[in-house]
C-alpha cells in the first residue's frame, strides 16, 4: 500500500519518471541474451542473477516481432549474394532495397 501511495504522490506532484517501460539491465541482458553465444563471462553485470518471467515473456514478444518484420527468404538471398561480391545472378528482389536492409547487411558483414 505504502508504494501505491508514493507512486501517486509522485504521479501528482510531477515526479515521476516521463516514461515508463522495463529497466535498463533488461535492455543489456535481451541483448546478449537473443543476439550472442550467451557466453556467462560476457553476461550483463546489471541483470539480476534470478531473471523474472515478465522478461522472458518480453523476449517472446521481440522474437515475435522479429519473425514478423525479419529478413524474408529473398531478402536473404539478397544478402548474400551481396556479400560474396555480388557474383552470379541477382536474386529476384526490388531495384530499390528498403533502409532496414543496409543494417542488416552491416550485421551480416561483421559475422
Amino acid at each position: 500500500m505504502d508504494q501505491v501511495l508514493e507512486a501517486a504522490r509522485a504521479y501528482t506532484s510531477g515526479d515521476q519518471e516521463d516514461e515508463m517501460g522495463y529497466p535498463d539491465w533488461y535492455w543489456s541482458w535481451s541483448s546478449w541474451y537473443l543476439t550472442t553465444e550467451r557466453d556467462p563471462t560476457k553476461r550483463p553485470g546489471s541483470a539480476p542473477k534470478e531473471i523474472p518471467q515478465w522478461a522472458w515473456d518480453a523476449n517472446e514478444q521481440q522474437l515475435k516481432l522479429l519473425n514478423r518484420y525479419g529478413m524474408t527468404a529473398d531478402e536473404r538471398a539478397w544478402l548474400d549474394w551481396y556479400l560474396a561480391g555480388k557474383t552470379g545472378n541477382r536474386p529476384d528482389v526490388p531495384s530499390t532495397i528498403p533502409d532496414r536492409w543496409w543494417d542488416d547487411q552491416k550485421w551480416a558483414a561483421k559475422r
